[in-house]
């Protein structure tokens, strides 16, 4: 009997669940209903929205929407944007979710992950990212074009 208390201690305990409409107002109002350790965050529901899920760190003052969704019988999180009072709200998640949509979405069903997509291109971006050494191996090939120029140094000068 030790043993099962003993493994239901080290079970993450979760805090009460937190449901709210999907509003401005009603995401600048959310209060905390107790303690929160150092770098948890609480996961909230809205009611008229489904799958859009706000993750809201009290401590960091940070809230991000995620959407989650299903495609092939897995879950997978899509990452909104921050909530910025005044500039990214409610309105904006909607208009970046319909394009999601647009782009993703044939007859009601996805037709391709979007995460897969989202991730292939970031991939992208740091795959054409030139390291150090290879900007100094592209100064010597080229025989330091800017040594007679005064200004800075770039990858994308050599």
């Amino acid at each position: 009997m030790d043993e099962l208390n003993k493994s239901e201690k080290k079970v993450r305990l979760r805090l009460g669940n937190y449901k709210t409409t999907f509003t401005n107002t009603a995401i600048d109002s959310l209060s905390l209903k107790g303690q929160l350790d150092k770098g948890q965050y609480i996961k909230v529901m809205f009611k008229n929205q489904r799958g859009i899920w706000l993750y809201w760190s009290p401590v960091k003052k940070k809230k991000k929407f995620k959407y989650r969704f299903r495609f092939e019988r897995k879950d997978y999180d899509i990452d909104l944007g921050e909530y910025i009072k005044g500039f990214y709200g409610c309105e904006e998640v909607l208009s970046k979710l319909s394009d999601i949509y647009k782009k993703y979405k044939e007859h009601g069903k996805w037709k391709s992950n979007p995460k897969e997509e989202l991730l292939t291109n970031s991939e992208l971006v740091d795959s054409q990212k030139l390291t150090i050494r290879k900007v100094i191996e592209k100064l010597c090939e080229y025989n330091f074009p800017r040594k007679d120029i005064e200004g800075k140094l770039a990858s994308i000068n050599a």
